[in-house]
């Protein structure tokens, strides 16, 4: 899972399935939020296809700073 704010990366801790990230240093206005992430459950299913692409999902959100 990849988690960015304005498209800086952060840092998450994972705990039973959660991810959890914190931001500091955030100016007032508004920012993006983006978290990316990705299944590779096709990779145990299918052994004789070539060039598996993972089950990927982004979210995407503008969030405001005040």
């Amino acid at each position: 899972m990849q988690i960015q704010v304005d498209g800086a990366a952060q840092r998450t801790k994972q705990i039973a399935g959660t991810s959890t990230f914190f931001v500091s240093g955030l100016r007032r206005g508004r920012h993006t939020l983006q978290v990316t992430a990705a299944d590779y459950q096709e990779l145990k299913n299918n052994e004789n296809v070539t060039r598996i692409l993972p089950n990927t999902r982004a979210f995407r959100a503008r969030l405001t700073v005040r």
